[in-house]
């Protein structure tokens, strides 16, 4: 036959422990004991201070009466039960050690139950038993907090083109809301600039997929590279780019675009046609002055390229 697999379960070496009873003697042996098993310690006489100690020593177990003025036992747990960033696991400690007080216990949230007068082995038992269940709840925050770093970064990856490097069109999609529900609400303008490389497919034919991918990059990083901290560039789909420029009004984004142009006029081995639109509290929706770019791009070849037309 062959041996069973052993299962690892997370556990953690040191807890910090608040021990609460209004008895000074039965808390500060209950603290000498839990310090000998390697166990920070900390002690409160009531309930409201014990919410406080609880908090500050950021406890991972508490050993609480459950008779005491003010906030009885049950209460403190019930109180602690709150808490949602971090498990806190409560052993009540009672004379009473029939049923109906262990099922009380229980149901306010206990997860274990001592009775007086106290048996060391057996407060050593339920202090193991709280290092794994601890220990599993900080694996767990530990895991969680890692996948919604990976869950963001994804996120983020999702977002942009992979061969410029700019953000892409779902991107833009998502901002573009942000951005036209803030025009409504606040006014003040908006422009968007949609770019187009001029002649695109001629000099992909004459230079080959690699040569024009190289374009597009160049291009990108030009327009990105003139552009102010608080604008975005997209990719909108093949030679398209899109920017969106924030605080800018139509004639102060065409000037813009205009010094832009001329840039990757010298910088590139291609030029770019522009189209100048504001995205405004009016349109029906986001995408309207997307139509607005568009349409004066199109003038703007027609009119021979290499141009800015809004």
């Amino acid at each position: 036959m062959g041996s069973a697999t052993a299962v690892s379960i997370p556990s953690t070496k040191s807890l910090s422990v608040v021990v609460v009873d209004d008895d000074v003697g039965a808390a500060s042996g209950f603290c000498r004991a839990i310090g000998a098993l390697g166990h920070k310690c900390a002690v409160a006489h009531d309930g409201v201070s014990a919410l406080g100690l609880i908090e500050r020593n950021d406890a991972d177990v508490v050993v609480s009466d459950l008779s005491m003025p003010g906030i009885d036992g049950l209460e403190l747990c019930r109180a602690v039960r709150v808490r949602k960033d971090r498990y806190i696991y409560f052993v009540l400690v009672s004379a009473a050690g029939d049923k109906q007080h262990v099922m009380d216990a229980m149901r306010a949230g206990v997860d274990d139950y001592l009775t007086k007068p106290i048996d060391l082995d057996a407060l050593e038992a339920r202090m193991l038993c709280a290092q794994r269940v601890v220990g599993v709840h900080r694996a767990l925050i530990t895991r969680n907090k890692a996948l919604r770093r990976d869950s963001e970064r994804y996120l983020e990856v999702s977002r942009v083109d992979a061969l410029t490097g700019a953000r892409n069109r779902r991107a833009l999609a998502e901002d573009l809301r942000r951005a036209h529900g803030s025009v409504i609400r606040y006014g003040g303008p908006y422009a968007v600039a949609m770019c187009d490389v001029d002649r695109f497919k001629t000099y992909n034919d004459a230079h080959g997929h690699l040569a024009g991918d190289e374009v597009l990059k160049s291009v990108v990083a030009t327009i990105r590279s003139e552009l102010r901290r608080g604008d975005a560039i997209y990719r909108y789909g093949g030679e398209e780019i899109v920017i969106l420029l924030p605080q800018q009004s139509v004639a102060s984004a065409t000037a813009a675009m205009d010094r832009i142009r001329r840039q990757v006029a010298r910088a590139t081995p291609v030029t770019i046609s522009i189209g100048v639109s504001e995205l405004a509290a009016k349109d029906a929706d986001e995408d309207v002055c997307i139509r607005r770019a568009d349409t004066a791009l199109y003038r703007a070849k027609s009119a021979g390229r290499n141009r800015v037309v809004a």
